[in-house]
């Protein structure tokens, strides 16, 4: 699965028609895409032209903002009882989805405010719908455009966001029991999911950030691998995908097998 800021453009053609084609060459069955600005008739055009992609999505009524789930069906059978969670419309969505063979899979969508002074009161509300949700979505992975980092690393130029805002996400995430996957898969790598380009003729004029992060719980991390951060074309956004494999839970351990002697030993001399 995958997480990306897809900078709304509507229904573009293009951009659809690339998302499905990546989703499909990198076998990647759900993608939680922020400021989505889609409608339900925006939802009705894509998924008719697309027709591998089921949608759902949550917007503020606004064309601004706004949440979704991608849903590869090559990859993914769904049954009736999928369950939608629209906890803040445009900025929080859950998902559980209940799948034949591998169990249920329970996701939350979050888009963070740029705004500096809207951060806060968002996290706070954030943290409340997410507490309210726990018992349903239960070792949800929590997928999104964060609008902050937690370490200086994750921008470059180097520095450290608000320390306001960064303390409460913190805390937030800690008091849910997740950890960024990415950072701890990758503890000596460098790497960002956005790239802005501000008018000016030195480097220094470009700034890179790792915003876009998927945090899963303590007690299903055993069960992820494969944590990545992937190029995608300028035509679906200027954001990259963040994407990591989540195995069934019910799959069972193979251990490492049963041990045997080399079949070239026994004819060995030294061995006989």
């Amino acid at each position: 699965m995958g997480s990306m800021n897809i900078r709304g453009k509507g229904v573009s053609l293009a951009k659809w028609a690339t998302l499905q084609f990546f989703m499909k060459i990198n076998r990647i069955a759900i993608v939680a895409l922020q400021e989505t600005k889609l409608s339900a008739e925006d939802v009705e055009t894509i998924e008719r032209r697309q027709r591998r992609l089921r949608i759902v999505f949550s917007g503020n009524g606004s064309n601004k903002e706004g949440v979704a789930f991608v849903i590869m069906k090559d990859f993914v059978t769904i049954e009736e009882n999928m369950k939608v969670f629209e906890m803040i419309p445009g900025r929080l969505l859950g998902l559980q989805v209940h799948l034949k063979r591998h169990g249920t899979i329970n996701m939350i969508n979050v888009y963070v405010p740029n705004e500096k002074e809207r951060k806060i009161p968002f996290l706070d509300e954030m943290y409340v719908k997410i507490k309210e949700h726990r018992s349903v979505l239960k070792n949800a992975l929590i997928l999104g455009d964060w609008n902050c980092v937690s370490r200086a690393c994750d921008r470059l130029p180097p520095r450290e966001d608000d320390a306001t805002v960064v303390d409460m996400m913190e805390l937030i995430l800690a008091n849910l029991g997740v950890e960024d996957g990415w950072a701890k898969a990758n503890p000596n790598e460098i790497d960002f999911t956005f790239t802005q380009e501000r008018d000016g003729p030195s480097r220094q004029d470009v700034s890179q950030s790792r915003i876009d992060r998927i945090y899963t719980p303590k007690k299903i991390w055993n069960r992820t691998t494969d944590w990545k951060i992937i190029r995608l074309p300028e035509t679906v956004s200027d954001h990259d995908m963040a994407t990591v494999l989540l195995s069934p839970e019910n799959l069972p351990n193979l251990g490492t097998g049963a041990w045997r002697i080399d079949s070239d030993l026994i004819d060995n001399p030294h061995f006989q």
